[in-house]
């Protein structure tokens, strides 16, 4: 249907060749009735030629088309439900050969008996004159014959009315002249009746019944009277049908159709006038609709469809009142019915708009047709025909079913994307603009390495900024999916044509968005929960935990804002606060983790180094390469933090990952369920020269933190502690900080002023002259 329309050009080109069919099938009857005439006319001195029959396939093809009563929409209808687009275009192309090949049979046919159909014309206009004066003739002694019959039947009646009466029947004799003429007009009313419905003159006809009908005879019944009633009620059901038929007609000027409803309401049939009037704008409405053109664009043709109802709807009102609302004989009852009729047009348009709208087009153009069809409705309520809370009641539950199935659809569409995750956050652009009110967000994937500052443009009176945030493929389908969603429903949602309507929708889609975030934030918690993903597919997925808390709810949450204030906004606005707790729990569980596996993993061998005696003093040893591999591996990792994350989320979270490697160093070797470590005196030293160098990294990338120190110091005291039975001194400060000073600095550059801890109380110029010596 969206290719053809609403079939008018498919019915159409049916109906043609149906009517060519016909006609060209019905040419040899047609001379046959013109020649014959019951045998008294023959061709003289012509040699009677027979037509040509159509060709056998052609014959074959339009079988269906000569059948009695052919509906040519139920057979587009019976086409298109039993065959594909391309099979229409097909049956179109052959239907319009076969229509050709027809009008050609058709003219040849018409040639060949042109010459015997101009002699019969003439003939049946000779035998017509005659036909005329016959039937004068016989009318004559009809009249005379019947009224002879009438005055022996009035003589009959006066007498059984006076020995009903059993008196005045001298008062009813002395009109008895009067009475003679009446009913002598009587038996002469129903032939004048057929004279004048055979020309058409209905007025004439009308005042006739109207004055039959104001006689008020008392006609015995099987009187001849009564025989000539029946006559008369018998013309005048066929002058009702007539002038019903002429009522349908939807080209009639307002003129005609005023003379005749007045003329069935003389009748007394108004109700009936009523509806033949509204079964005529019905036909009117349907060949409008019909005439029709789809061009492609799903909103212009409702926009065209909406015009043509709602204006005929509202001439309709008009002539309404005028032909049915004044003068003698309305009543509620009339406008009642009108009101009827609209429904049912109503119906008819919603139906069509269901077929065409709903279930096909995307929910932009479902807003953009609904749109179009509410402001044709508009137009016509100024002039007192309100219809739009109809509209809005008869289409308010598909377009309920209209979002949530579009929700749905974003749910499948993410579904399928989080089947196929892979993790790989890709760069996505952010434009927020500003100053106006509406922060309007648009994703891009952009393979392209994403600037390292924000990129400004601005106009007028608009400013845009475009920031780049990482997303995995199903985050980013998210994003999308719902922007797009709301855009949608914007053009959906609007009061200003359909209030009611709009509020009863509005929840649904709140619904449906705050149920797809819920839905995908607690996929995401399950997938963090495993231990399938690597270190960066861990932080992409926290990454869309994040990006979903501070970019995608402020954004949808306030656009939905703009439309309307609703108490399911505030579910919305929660969901804020469950995937921050969601990202805290994911974070703080993978920090955890992977603090374990680092640990484990460069310390775990270290703890025999830490068992050495030798005397560490002689000379100034490099850290443990354990805890520079540690350190390595907390730069790349900070590196990939914030490479995926922002930088303020990233420094908020990295003092946490490094406090959990040094709460698992303490486990390792002071915990409960470990076997103790014996440290010797270079042991003990190498250990806390490591711990320095840790700590010292740390205050130069600026990811100190007074929780780090104190967990440090612990460690330390732990292992002088454990030395209980051989008391143990540290070596100065000075050559610790010398010592990671020469580890160092070739690696960070020593802080600016006095921001190191590894110098305190004026140590620095000390370790400044040691490192000269």
């Amino acid at each position: 249907q969206s290719t053809w329309g609403n079939q008018g050009v498919f019915t159409s080109l049916c109906c043609g060749i149906m009517s060519s069919t016909l006609k060209a099938s019905e040419s040899s009857s047609s001379a046959s009735r013109f020649f014959g005439l019951g045998g008294m006319y023959k061709p003289r001195n012509k040699k009677e030629k027979q037509p040509e029959a159509f060709t056998p396939a052609l014959n074959d093809v339009l079988k269906e088309f000569e059948i009695t009563g052919f509906d040519s929409d139920s057979y587009a209808n019976k086409f298109f439900s039993e065959n594909k687009e391309n099979m229409a275009r097909k049956h179109c192309e052959e239907l319009m050969q076969k229509k050709v090949t027809v009008a050609d049979e058709l003219k040849a046919k018409v040639f060949l008996r042109y010459g015997d159909f101009i002699g019969a014309s003439k003939e049946i206009a000779s035998i017509e004159n005659s036909m005329v004066q016959l039937r004068g003739l016989l009318s004559d002694f009809k009249a005379t014959l019947k009224n002879l019959e009438t005055s022996n039947l009035w003589l009959d009646s006066n007498t059984r009315r006076r020995e009903e009466e059993g008196g005045g029947i001298e008062e009813y004799a002395v009109d008895s002249s009067g009475e003679v003429g009446s009913i002598q007009w009587l038996s002469e009313l129903p032939d004048e009746l057929d004279s004048l419905l055979i020309e058409r003159n209905f007025a004439e006809s009308v005042t006739l019944l109207d004055q039959f009908k104001s006689l008020d005879l008392a006609i015995p019944d099987g009187s001849k009277l009564a025989i000539i009633k029946m006559e008369v009620e018998e013309r005048q059901r066929r002058l009702l049908e007539l002038l019903s038929h002429d009522l349908q007609d939807p080209t009639l000027k307002k003129t005609d159709v005023q003379r005749i409803v007045s003329m069935l309401t003389k009748l007394g049939h108004r109700e009936t006038a009523r509806d033949t009037y509204l079964k005529s704008r019905s036909k009117l409405i349907q060949a409008q609709v019909k005439r029709l053109n789809f061009q492609g664009e799903l909103s212009v043709y409702i926009q065209n469809m909406s015009d043509v109802i709602f204006q005929n709807l509202q001439i309709a009102a008009n002539d309404f009142r005028e032909l049915f609302m004044v003068g003698e004989g309305h009543n509620k009852s009339m406008m009642s019915g009108f009101m009827v009729w609209v429904a049912d047009e109503l119906h008819t348009f919603c139906t069509l708009f269901r077929s065409q709208v709903f279930g096909i087009a995307a929910l932009s153009t479902v807003g953009d047709c609904l749109r179009a069809c509410m402001m044709s409705c508009k137009k016509v309520e100024q002039y007192g025909l309100s219809v739009g809370f109809m509209i809005q009641k008869i289409l308010g539950r598909e377009l309920g079913q209209a979002v949530e199935s579009h929700v749905q659809t974003v749910a499948a569409e993410l579904q399928a994307a989080t089947s196929q995750e892979n993790w790989l956050a890709l760069p996505v652009s952010v434009t927020e603009t500003a100053p106006s009110s509406d922060r309007r967000t648009s994703a891009k994937v952009d393979n392209k390495t994403a600037p390292s500052a924000s990129k400004k443009t601005s106009s007028a009176d608009v400013s845009k900024t475009v920031r780049y945030i990482k997303l995995t493929e199903s985050a980013k389908v998210l994003f999308g999916r719902l922007h797009r969603f709301v855009s949608d429903f914007h053009k959906v949602f609007s009061p200003q044509y359909y209030a009611g309507l709009s509020y009863q929708i509005y929840p649904a889609a709140l619904d449906g968005v705050t149920q797809l975030i819920e839905d995908y934030v607690s996929w995401l918690a399950d997938a963090a929960k495993g231990e399938s993903l690597n270190d960066q597919q861990m932080i992409s997925l926290l990454a869309n935990l994040h990006y979903i808390k501070t970019e995608l709810l402020p954004q949808i949450t306030h656009r939905f804002e703009k439309l309307a204030v609703h108490p399911l906004i505030q579910e919305l606005k929660k969901c804020v606060t469950v995937v921050e707790e969601e990202f805290q729990r994911s974070m703080e569980s993978f920090c955890e983790r992977r603090a374990f596996d680092l640990v484990t993993d460069k310390f775990d061998r270290q703890r025999s180094e830490y068992q050495r005696h030798d005397d560490l003093s002689r000379e100034i040893p490099a850290p443990s390469a354990a805890v520079v591999k540690v350190t390595d591996f907390l730069e790349l990792f900070y590196a990939m933090l914030t490479d995926t994350l922002d930088k303020r989320t990233s420094d908020k979270w990295f003092p946490v990952l490094l406090e959990q490697c040094l709460d698992n160093l303490e486990l390792l070797f002071f915990g409960d369920n470990v076997e103790e470590l014996a440290f010797g005196r270079g042991g003990v030293q190498l250990l806390t020269l490591d711990l320095k160098y840790f700590q010292e990294f740390t205050v130069r990338k600026g990811w100190n933190s007074s929780t780090i120190n104190k967990i440090i110091e612990s460690i330390i005291d732990q292992a002088l502690e454990s030395r209980r039975g051989s008391p143990l001194e540290l070596l100065p400060d000075v050559w610790f900080s010398t010592a990671v000073s020469k580890a160092l600095d070739p690696r960070l550059p020593p802080p600016k002023g006095n921001g190191s801890v590894l110098y305190s109380n004026g140590q620095q110029e000390e370790a400044e002259n040691s490192d000269s010596s």
